[in-house]
């Protein structure tokens, strides 16, 4: 047959512009998201095939013009054209346009009415008012939902056999004018036919009789047939599945084997790699210890080496210093000398010019012995004359140098007061300062405060409540454990812990060494009357699964969640955080740990019931617990901890405290400051001011006297002047000075310098002796100094070499170890990356080894399934062969004979096992004929009027698989719809159409039924029509040989477009295989 081409509109829907839809293959399935205008294409090629436009989901024909649902249409027209190709390679085209209110119809692109177009869509197999092409979306179930009269009327639109009805019509009334003729002669015959028909019931009846009983036995033997039938597909099929699954069982063993001989392998060579690196690693230790016993000798010899280098450096440097030093004494001691004899240059210099000065005043004025005496004599007068002055005077002196003292120091005092007013006030600033911080520091305290009282009073609010809560929830919580006592849950624990225990038998062939079992199958205590008190510390860890490290329990865990099982507790020997035991516990009297009552045939177990019990203590009396947790010398039971509001309380009522303790003081401190501490400074303030004013009054009182004195001062010694000028008038005359007081300036001046400046020729000569006979001495210690350190220098030269070479020798073995070191680093390296390399290569076959077993296990599982199978349906062989024995069905055999079926006698286990294997033998021998065997009707068409069934409604009827007969109305979704495909397809097989277009007609299919539907389209497609499909789910649309890909666009308005994919290059071994499978299995 025929086949479309490719699908071409232009403004048609949400197709803007022009579109091309295609190339369409045998099967094309067309995709996209929900509003992209997947369905607007089954609309074009309903438009395009003459569909009348109520059922395009528009009211009027201006509707279907791009844009035009939105009132902005881009065009006045549009079009849809199918290039249609037939068998013979003839191309033909059917075009539709939409122009104004009306349509125009093209065929060939030739203008054509639409009683011609729809006479060449019929040519090629489309019927327009049947749809036999066309399966909307959702009206793929009204194809079985139609009414009777519905469904004959599809027929005759099927069958064309509406055009016949005037001819019907006229032949019927022949007929019914022949009836009234033959009516009359029939009413003749009546009595005569009355007891024939009478006579002819009774036989009938017979009949009837007979035949139901040849019915029964024949549908008795059919449904032997029938059963045996499909039961010995069965066992076909199982063995057939059989034999595979043991061939790759058989595969995967050799492969499991391979791969534990190869992880063994691994594991011999990761061994003898370990062994080579922990010998690398204790040699590398021992030369570590080695060379770090070395390494200090090496840096003492270094560090002896460099302390006596540096003191002799040092030794060196110090004679460098004290040759410049006695150089520098010897430069002095020439200085010193020089300056002594200079000094002594000078004295007798000095000497020589006193004495010529001596002789020139002596003749200037040279008194004599008389005058002398005179001299001293008129002394004598003035000062017996001015003796009262004179005391008068000395006093006001006393009086004056009193009163500068004291006006000294009222200035002192002055300064003092004034540093002592500026502290005053810089503490007063800080005290102000502090004052205002207190107050803000209080205020914030206040309104702390104020928060917090309110957070308390909400929280003792809310802890009233929740205690009142926390009663009613006991309440009910008592309550319901009450009802969970008596509830019955026996069954479904039982079947629970059955498989439970399966899972772990599986994890133990998995990881036969590493899993151990459960902690309670593995440990017990030492006497029953520790059961109780065992099971209550062991708690939640009473099922845990022991297993040998924290690897296992992962993959364990990873295999619990691929099989989908309950979640485990694994305890992991080498990831437990065990605490140590407290010993002083089992010194308690009346009491033994629980760890000393438990007893286990596994020594590495330890461990896990040490961590499961810990510090846990079991007394023989309730009193004795008491007495032990709560009154005992080792309180083992911690205190009940405080709900977490009411630690919150708690910590807020401490805040309140510790904040109404800080305010106190704040508070206290505050008024402190303000009334003690601030008035005091300003007193002190006042104080120090009122005594500054008093100091800068007596500081002037004490200037304007010492003024005044030193006037009275001044006139006392104007006064003793001209007594002493009166007294020696004529003895300055005789000597010729204007006053005795230029004689005895001048005089007594003279001698006294030239008898200071002896004293300090004398005092210079001592010096420059004594420091001379110093710098000597000096000279003397430093040469004696030198020479030691000459002498030492030449022993530390020698020292030196000696520890160079201990140095050197050290340093020689240290440089050996270290190499031998990193030679031995490298190879621990090299050891290390080949151990990791062998290590990760171990996991790698153990990952693959473990994938393999699980493979295993999956094969025996299926195995044990299939086997299970195969053994339930050689039974109901067996018991279907003995009821035809028993119940004398006479089934046709081609092999065997029915006497060969025997029932099983039960005897000993082996013994039953024989005798029914030998049985199964047996009847595999026998060799049915299914020639008789009619085939099973699945669904079928009835007539409501036999005779004129064109008069009256046929019924569809669908017997779903596995299911008693039920009406259409009662089948579910997914059945009616593949009733409604099975008529669908039933139909096409009489009158064939080129193409079907289905829109989602698997929305109700699950994955099963879709495979068996995609399966069945692809097959027919191949010879028989072409199928193009809306469809949005994978399982179907993975079978087509083409993808037309729908999405959705936005500016104004949305509109479509369109991707094509070709998958016919991509071979679908996968659906051939699953194919074959399902025709296997039916």
């Amino acid at each position: 047959m025929g086949r479309m081409e490719v699908l071409l509109v232009e403004n048609f829907k949400s197709w803007r512009g022009r579109q091309v839809i295609g190339p369409f293959k045998r099967f094309t399935c067309i995709i996209g998201p929900n509003g992209s205008g997947k369905s607007n294409v089954m609309d074009a090629l309903s438009f395009v095939m003459g569909e009348k436009i109520a059922n395009l989901r528009v009211k009027n024909i201006q509707e279907l013009i791009h844009g035009a649902h939105i009132g902005k249409p881009v065009s006045s027209s549009a079009s849809v054209k199918v290039v249609y190709l037939e068998e013979s390679g003839e191309e033909k085209t059917f075009a539709r346009t939409i122009r104004g209110g009306c349509s125009e119809y093209r065929f060939n692109d030739n203008p054509v009415s639409r009683s011609a177009y729809i006479t060449e869509l019929e040519k090629i197999g489309i019927i327009v008012k049947a749809r036999n092409c066309l399966v909307f979306q959702g009206t793929v179930e009204s194809i079985s939902m139609k009414k009777p009269k519905e469904r004959t009327q599809f027929f005759e639109e099927i069958s064309s056999s509406r055009e016949l009805i005037g001819e019907y019509e006229e032949k019927k009334r022949k007929l019914q004018k022949a009836e009234e003729d033959a009516q009359f002669n029939f009413n003749k015959k009546k009595n005569v036919a009355a007891e024939r028909k009478h006579a002819k019931l009774e036989k009938e009846e017979a009949d009837r009789y007979q035949n139901l009983l040849e019915e029964l036995k024949i549908n008795k033997i059919q449904l032997q047939l029938f059963r045996l039938y499909h039961n010995e597909k069965k066992i076909n099929f199982l063995y057939t599945e059989l034999e595979r699954v043991n061939k790759n069982l058989s595969v995967t063993k050799e492969s499991l084997s391979h791969h534990e001989n190869i992880v063994k392998a691994k594991k011999k060579e990761h061994g003898m790699l370990s062994r080579q690196l922990q010998q690398t690693e204790k040699e590398l230790k021992s030369l570590e210890a080695l060379l770090n016993q070395k390494r200090p000798q090496y840096i003492k010899a270094k560090e002896n080496t460099s302390h006596h280098l540096k003191k002799l450096d040092v030794a060196k440097k110090s004679i460098k210093d004290s040759e410049k030093q006695c150089s520098k004494q010897e430069d002095d001691i020439k200085a010193l000398e020089t300056e002594l004899v200079d000094l002594d240059g000078a004295w007798r210099s000095f000497e020589k010019q006193i004495e010529e000065e001596m002789l020139h005043k002596g003749r200037d004025i040279e008194l004599e012995a008389g005058q002398l005496v005179q001299y001293k004599e008129l002394k004598e007068q003035v000062r017996k004359k001015v003796a009262i002055m004179t005391q008068q005077l000395e006093k006001l002196q006393w009086e004056q140098r009193s009163d500068e003292d004291r006006w000294a120091f009222e200035k002192r005092r002055h300064g003092e007061v004034q540093e002592n007013i500026k502290q005053i006030k810089e503490q007063i600033e800080d005290h102000k300062k502090r004052i205002e911080k207190l107050e803000e520091y209080t205020k914030t305290c206040t309104n702390c405060l104020k928060e917090k009282k309110e957070q308390e009073e909400n929280l003792v609010n809310e802890i009233e409540k929740t205690k009142s809560r926390m009663s009613e929830v006991n309440e009910e919580l008592n309550l319901i454990r009450s009802e969970l006592q008596n509830a019955g849950i026996d069954t479904h624990e039982g079947k629970r812990q059955q498989k439970r225990a399966e899972i772990l038998e599986h994890l133990k062939r998995l990881y036969p060494d590493s899993v151990f079992g459960r902690l309670l199958d593995l440990c017990h205590p030492i006497h029953k009357k520790y059961q109780l008190a065992v099971t209550k510390l062991f708690g939640r860890y009473m099922v845990a699964i022991v297993v040998a490290s924290e690897k296992v329990a992962k993959d364990c865990i990873r295999f619990l969640k691929e099989e989908r099982a309950e979640p485990e507790t694994f305890l992991a020997l080498d990831y437990l955080d065990i605490k140590p035991i407290n010993e002083r516990l089992r010194e308690i009297k009346g009491c033994k740990m629980v760890i000393d009552v438990i007893k286990t045939q596994f020594p590495q177990l330890k461990k896990v019931i040490q961590f499961v019990c810990g510090n846990g203590l079991v007394c023989e009396t309730l009193e004795e617990a008491r007495h032990i947790a709560f009154a005992g010398p080792e309180r083992r039971k911690d205190l009940m901890k405080i709900v977490r509001k009411e630690a919150d309380l708690k910590q807020i009522q401490a805040l309140i405290q510790g904040t109404t303790t800080r305010l106190k003081y704040a508070q206290s401190e505050l008024e402190i400051l303000k009334k003690k501490h601030l008035a005091a400074f300003h007193r002190e303030q006042s104080q120090l001011q009122s005594e500054l004013l008093n100091i800068e009054s007596q500081c002037a009182m004490l200037s304007e006297g010492i003024k005044e004195r030193q006037q009275r001062i001044k006139e006392f010694q104007r006064k003793i002047d001209k007594v002493e000028d009166d007294i020696f008038q004529h003895f300055c005359e005789e000597i010729g000075v204007e006053n005795i007081r230029e004689f005895e300036n001048k005089h007594i001046k003279q001698q006294q310098e030239a008898d200071q400046k002896r004293l300090e020729f004398e005092k210079q000569k001592t010096r420059l002796n004594i420091q001379l006979e110093y710098s000597r001495n000096q000279l003397k210690k430093k040469l004696n100094k030198i020479n030691t350190l000459k002498e030492t220098i030449q022993k530390g030269r020698e020292d030196i070499d000696n520890l160079k070479k201990v140095e050197e020798n050290c340093l020689k073995i240290v440089d050996e170890l270290m190499e031998k070191q990193q030679h031995l680093k490298d190879e621990f390296v090299t050891q290390n990356t080949n151990v990791e390399k062998a290590q990760a290569q171990i996991e790698e076959e153990r990952k693959k080894f473990l994938a393999i077993d699980r493979e295993v296990g999956k094969w025996q599982k299926e195995v044990v399934i299939l086997q299970s199978s195969l053994e339930q349906n050689r039974l109901e062989k067996h018991n279907m062969l003995l009821d035809c024995k028993v119940q004398d069905i006479e089934i046709v055999l081609l092999l065997g004979s029915l006497d060969d079926i025997i029932e099983v006698e039960l005897g000993t286990e082996a013994e039953s096992t024989q005798a029914t294997t030998d049985i199964y033998e047996k009847e595999a021998a026998i060799e049915v004929d299914y020639s008789s065997l009619r085939e099973d009707l699945k669904a079928f068409l009835s007539p409501e009027n036999p005779e004129e069934p064109y008069l009256e409604g046929i019924s569809y009827n669908c017997v779903a698989p596995g299911k008693r007969f039920m009406p259409m109305d009662n089948l579910s979704g997914g059945e009616k719809c593949v009733a409604a495909l099975a008529l669908l397809f039933a139909v096409h097989s009489f009158r064939p159409a080129p193409f079907f277009v289905l829109d989602e007609v698997d929305a109700a299919l699950d994955n099963t039924n879709i495979g068996k539907v995609s399966s069945y389209i692809k097959e027919q497609t191949q010879e028989q029509f072409q199928m193009i499909i809306i469809s949005l789910k994978e399982e179907f649309y993975s079978k087509a040989d083409a993808l037309i890909g729908i999405y959705p666009e936005h500016d104004d308005c949305m509109f479509s477009r369109v991707l094509t994919l070709d998958l016919s290059q991509y071979p679908d071994t996968e659906g051939r295989e699953s194919s074959r499978r399902q025709r296997q299995s039916l």
